[in-house]
């Protein structure tokens, strides 16, 4: 795996092609599935493994540096998850090995749409990695944990990513969403431990929080995103007394748009005589 990973950070264009062409990606993506149990907890990783999923991983972040590695891996179903669903904080380089590539598979070329599901995808398995803890609470004690410098590098340029592809219009749920969930991890708070943070850290610390301002004003006394849609309508349920009282007023609205769609119309738009 180490001759592998430096054959192909060395650019040896032939080499690469015939690497490629026997799938060879294909089977640095398969020791990878053969360690999804262990990474999950179900048996211990031991040393050998954990070796083996370091020295993989690089391989693979050499081969996504690369527009031909990078195209054959997006074009593999479920590559993204199987990638993020190797953060084991036990091997620290897995980490920001993992983060590093998962950045390239947010920029890679794409089109907005496919970008916006990449996002999504990425965030939603963030969300349901457990390593002890979940989520991004394991994002968040890994900052507290390592020290190292290429970690803090990683990691910044990892949220400073993020936040800047959740600033898109399209994307209002998925950026209060992950806000908010970084805020309830403290991922912000971790950062602020770091000792001498690079340049790349403060600057989004800074954005982030002023973010996060924004957000929280909308609703001051509760944390709520307000675009997304299940989570207020859950919210409205929830508080209702009889809990058929949302249902009643939802059925109702849905009955008068079929009955009488101009009284509905001027009810529910701005277009409404005052």
């Amino acid at each position: 795996l180490n001759t592998v990973s430096q054959h192909i950070a060395t650019i040896r264009m032939e080499w690469s092609k015939r690497f490629y062409k026997a799938n060879g990606h294909l089977f640095l993506l398969s020791l990878l599935s053969m360690l999804e149990g262990k990474l999950a907890g179900y048996e211990d990783l031991t040393k050998v493994e954990g070796e083996i999923l370091l020295n993989t991983l690089i391989c693979l972040r050499n081969i996504s540096n690369s527009m031909d590695g990078i195209k054959l891996l997006t074009t593999q179903s479920g590559t993204l998850q199987l990638i993020l669903g190797c953060i084991f904080p036990p091997v620290p380089r897995t980490v920001d090995t993992v983060l590093e590539i998962s950045l390239i598979y947010l920029f890679c070329d794409q089109t907005p749409e496919k970008q916006t599901k990449t996002v999504a995808t990425l965030l939603d398995t963030i969300r349901k990695i457990h390593r002890g803890h979940h989520g991004w609470k394991v994002i968040s004690n890994c900052i507290l944990e390592n020290k190292s410098t290429t970690f803090h590098k990683s990691i910044g340029s990892f949220l400073n990513g993020l936040f800047m592809l959740l600033q898109e219009g399209d994307r209002q749920s998925l950026h209060v969403d992950w806000a908010l969930e970084l805020d309830r991890c403290n991922v912000v708070s971790a950062l602020k431990t770091i000792r001498d943070p690079p340049t790349i850290i403060t600057s989004f610390i800074e954005n982030f929080n002023e973010d996060l301002k924004c957000i929280k004003s909308i609703f001051p006394n509760r944390s709520i995103n307000p675009f997304n849609k299940k989570a207020i309508f859950k919210l409205l349920l929830d508080q209702c007394d009889p809990k058929t009282l949302m249902y009643n007023v939802t059925l109702g609205l849905i009955d008068l748009s079929f009955r009488n769609p101009a009284i509905f119309k001027t009810l529910s738009t701005s277009e409404r005589v005052l």
